[in-house]
């Protein structure tokens, strides 16, 4: 993507800044990295550029979901609770795929929230506020383009 730079005179000074269009400072889309990782864990990282972390994401999911499945098919124990005169020590599969089950939601609820404040702190790399209006602005601008003052 070109950075595309605007000239801007306010009080006899030269303000030089990027546009506001499209991938200007490169920031990114918070809702669509969220939305991407509620869609699948991962994806939200892999648009934001955190390629290893969405790929871990990714492929720790599928390999908890592959489990569950092993399980579900391997230990079909249906009529364990149907005998409670039988005292199996060993925990019933469907309590294992249940927290297997729960791992995986709270991987993907970490992902989604973590893909969030990662696309904000992404968004904030370069660009400080303007202690006179508390507007955004880039760190190398030696004057705000909203008031005018000098930084």
């Amino acid at each position: 993507m070109f950075h595309q730079v605007r000239l801007m005179f306010q009080n006899g000074k030269k303000l030089a800044e990027p546009t506001k269009t499209g991938a200007s400072m490169n920031t990114k889309n918070v809702g669509l990295a969220t939305a991407l990782s509620l869609v699948f864990p991962g994806l939200g990282f892999i648009y934001l550029g955190r390629f290893i972390k969405g790929f871990l994401l990714i492929f720790s999911s599928l390999l908890i979901w592959l489990i569950c499945l092993y399980v579900f098919i391997r230990f079909p124990d249906y009529n364990s609770y149907a005998r409670p005169e039988s005292h199996d020590p060993r925990t019933p599969a469907a309590l294992k795929m249940l927290a297997l089950i729960l791992i995986n939601i709270a991987l993907w609820l970490w992902g989604a929230v973590n893909s969030y404040k990662t696309a904000i702190t992404i968004n904030d790399i370069g660009s400080k506020k303007c202690p006179y209006c508390a507007e955004k602005i880039l760190i190398e601008a030696i004057a705000c383009r909203y008031c005018g003052k000098d930084l």
